[in-house]
């Protein structure tokens, strides 16, 4: 097999400059058998101010390949091959001579910003340790550093750097709290950074602000990237390279434009089909199947909503009067920044935080003036999909008490019916009853999310609120979830309140969307109305904001279809 530039996979293309970063022949074996290795004869290198990409499915070793480069994994893996930074072999340095890289010279973000931050200790004692662990003698003193600390958050795009210093992490959002990490391993000056899905919990336009400034860092200072995504699009707009994993081994090596836009690879080629695109409809087909339900009432009307947190000075309006309803059958997008309100009106909706005024109807009743005895009998209509499918099953639980938990708390049927049911809805989703004995850690992360789809279908809802159901799933995942739930959308006449930050999914999957800055409706219509034509400046640079569609030749400038 050839890489798209016309060498062997795994064997370096010739290069006119010494490579920063140089993996050859890496091979990784967590059961500690090289023969039956996780990741298989990996080569790569990333050269001074070039950003490198790999890419694949979950599975495809991509972390692994990333804990063997840092020295992360433990120690009864077994690791074989050679990984030089700058000229020197480090997979046989002792860890206290590689602590001396990490960090001050390879810097890290990983991907779960909520499990990388101590949750007893303020963002301001952390930045400092982090600058005391590197060793810069101009930041030693804290007088010193805070006002760097201030213009390093104001960087990565962190609108009150002053109060974000002084929080604790469950204090901030994950999109937040991503960019302290970001701010964090770029302080340190490094003279490569290892990113880990960093921009996946941001939303396009404070994306757009962190790899800008990691574009500039690589023009300034020479920085070189190694980046880890599932977003080919960004691979494709921001990578000088691109490695293809799959099961271990490189499907395809060489530049962004040869791999991405001329794949040779079967593989690359099944990637990129799953990639969202502004100009594609992959739904078209179900939504015209779905445009014929009708009902007498929407499913779900929300009316002119506020909420304001805080009083006097600290007083901020969360949402400012917003207003829009959803057609049975039908899914409406929320799409906004970081900060825009769409969780605050989701938690309204859910009813786990009450509006200052306003209406929230589901079905035609009005779920803020009912009673707890009520309220759980309405929320048998109104269920939640969460963002990340990791960490919102009991760990605990086998799948089979997932999925009936619901069941028995609302004491549905007997328990032979009960049974039958978590089978039929385990069909439905997908999966067979192999996985009713599984725990969540033996299942992979679009099957997590399709047991916990099953688990919201088990009270039989009229609406979902599927809160970024994608997010943490790479491309091929996330279009076979997307699938799961248009199907079931038309067979059982659900409704969706799609919140998402990826506009490229909400431009396949809804069918109208509202935009939201901070608190306000800027902006709601069709998603053809407002992605062929949009009206408001916000709206335009959300648009503008999205990484270049990886199905737009790269000469050519991206622009949305007259058509939608």
């Amino acid at each position: 097999m050839t890489s798209a530039t016309g060498n062997p996979v795994g064997q370096l293309p010739e290069t006119s400059t010494a490579p920063l970063l140089a993996v050859r022949d890496l091979t990784v074996a967590y059961g500690g058998d090289l023969d039956a290795p996780t990741v298989s004869g990996v080569s790569f290198t990333v050269n001074p101010g070039e950003t490198v990409a790999i890419v694949g499915e979950s599975g495809s070793g991509k972390s692994t390949v990333v804990n063997a480069i840092l020295k992360l994994l433990d120690s009864h893996v077994a690791v074989r091959g050679n990984v030089d930074f700058d000229g020197r072999e480090t997979l046989r340095l002792r860890e206290g001579e590689f602590r001396k890289l990490r960090g001050r010279h390879i810097g890290f973000v990983p991907q779960d910003p909520t499990a990388s931050l101590n949750p007893v200790r303020r963002i301001d004692r952390q930045i400092f340790e982090a600058y005391q662990i590197s060793g810069l003698p101009e930041y030693a003193e804290r007088r010193a550093y805070h006002q760097h600390a201030v213009d390093l958050l104001e960087s990565v795009g962190i609108l009150d750097p002053e109060r974000a210093l002084l929080s604790y992490p469950h204090q901030l959002s994950g999109g937040q709290l991503q960019r302290i990490l970001i701010g964090i391993a770029i302080a340190q000056q490094p003279r490569l950074i290892v990113a880990d899905e960093p921009t996946s919990a941001l939303d396009v336009t404070i994306q757009k602000t962190i790899l800008d400034l990691l574009d500039r860092l690589k023009g300034e200072n020479g920085l070189s990237v190694l980046l880890i995504t599932h977003d080919l699009s960004l691979a494709s707009e921001r990578s000088d390279k691109v490695v293809v994993l799959r099961t271990g081994e490189i499907q395809e090596y060489g530049s962004s434009t040869e791999v991405l836009h001329h794949p040779t690879s079967d593989y690359t080629r099944e990637l990129i089909g799953d990639v969202p695109s502004l100009n594609l409809n992959k739904f078209t087909a179900t939504k015209q199947l779905r445009s014929g339900s009708t009902a007498d009432q929407p499913a779900l009307t929300v009316t002119d909503v506020h909420k304001t947190f805080g009083r006097g000075e600290h007083r901020t309006e969360a949402l400012k009067g917003v207003s829009f309803s959803i057609e049975s059958g039908r899914t409406h997008a929320l799409v906004g920044e970081s900060g825009s309100g769409k969780s605050t009106l989701a938690r309204i909706i859910l009813r786990l935080l009450d509006p200052d005024a306003g209406q929230v109807l589901v079905g035609g009743q009005d779920v803020a003036n009912l009673a707890r005895r009520e309220l759980r009998e309405a929320r048998r209509n109104l269920q939640l999909l969460y963002q990340n499918p990791f960490t919102s099953l009991d760990p605990t639980y086998k799948v089979a008490r997932l999925i009936e938990e619901p069941l028995v708390r609302y004491q549905v049927g007997t328990r032979a019916e009960r049974r039958e049911k978590v089978s039929e809805l385990l069909g439905v989703v997908g999966l067979d009853d192999s996985f009713l004995r599984r725990r969540a850690r033996e299942l992979s992360g679009g099957q997590r999310q399709r047991v916990a789809i099953a688990r919201a279908l088990s009270l039989d809802p009229k609406v979902l609120v599927l809160d970024e159901p994608t997010s943490a799933l790479d491309v091929i995942v996330q279009a076979q979830i997307l699938q799961v739930l248009t199907d079931l959308q038309v067979e059982l006449n659900l409704s969706y309140l799609f919140i998402s930050h990826d506009l490229s999914v909400v431009r396949q999957f809804a069918d109208t969307v509202t935009v939201l800055q901070r608190g306000e409706a800027k902006e709601s219509g069709t998603v053809e109305e407002i992605f062929s034509n949009p009206r408001n400046d916000y709206t335009r640079a959300l648009i503008d904001s999205i990484p270049k569609s990886i199905h737009t030749p790269p000469d050519v400038p991206k622009v949305l279809s007259s058509s939608g």
